[in-house]
């Protein structure tokens, strides 16, 4: 597997970049808010760039602040990253404004991807890691991380999360992939239905809308008994 670095072994910007106007004033909100939601302190050692205090602790704040925060931060570094690239080789039409070195110096420590542990996770943020796992493991680019050997079954990689469940499962999800498709859905919400009573059935999950498509007899089909029954 590899993975994109992004930001992490950048110092700052080497010249000043053409941006959409306001992008400053946007990106120094986001820090701020990050920083106030987190708690997340600035540091610096010697001459060395600022960076976030390493000496961080996630536990005391509410898991679900902890989990959104995070998710919405990560996902706005990488997008940065994918707009920072495009406007330095497309030229960003009016009206637009100077991002320089200087004005990179002021956020740059905040570039960095964060990380929850998985004894804080949420059931949708637990939910998100899996969907994401299953899209690399099925050989799609995502999140920067990129599956560089053979790709992966739907079906290997379903069993591969639902091996991953009793350990960092949050809530009752019952992640699996329902037999036709590429994705994982839940049980419990509608996603799938599992087909089989310990007598019979397909032992397999089953899309709720694919229930009567079914080549199995009313007989033999434990779903399609409950729809005809």
């Amino acid at each position: 597997m590899s993975y994109e670095v992004f930001f992490d072994f950048s110092a700052g910007l080497a010249q000043r970049v053409r941006v959409p106007q306001g992008t400053k004033d946007a990106i120094a909100i986001h820090v701020a808010s990050v920083e106030q939601a987190l708690g997340l302190l600035r540091t610096q050692y010697k001459d060395n760039p600022v960076h976030w205090d390493n000496r961080r602790d996630f536990s005391v704040l509410d898991n679900t602040l902890v989990c959104e925060t995070v998710s919405c931060h990560n996902a706005w570094v990488r997008r940065l990253y994918a707009d920072l690239a495009a406007w330095t080789t497309t030229p960003v039409p009016a009206p637009w404004e100077w991002l320089t070195p200087q004005d990179a110096k002021l956020f740059w420590h905040a570039l960095e991807q964060l990380i929850v542990e998985p004894s804080q996770w949420t059931e949708q943020y637990y939910r998100s890691r899996m969907e994401c796992l299953y899209a690399v493991m099925r050989g799609r680019e995502t999140e920067g991380i990129l599956w560089d050997v053979k790709a992966l079954t739907s079906q290997q990689a379903a069993a591969v999360i639902r091996l991953f469940a009793p350990f960092l499962e949050i809530g009752d999800l019952r992640l699996d992939v329902p037999h036709g498709h590429d994705y994982l859905a839940s049980s419990p919400d509608g996603g799938y239905e599992w087909c089989g009573d310990g007598k019979r059935g397909c032992y397999r999950a089953i899309a709720s809308d694919d229930v009567w498509q079914c080549r199995r007899s009313v007989k033999k089909c434990p779903l399609k008994d409950e729809q005809y029954s």
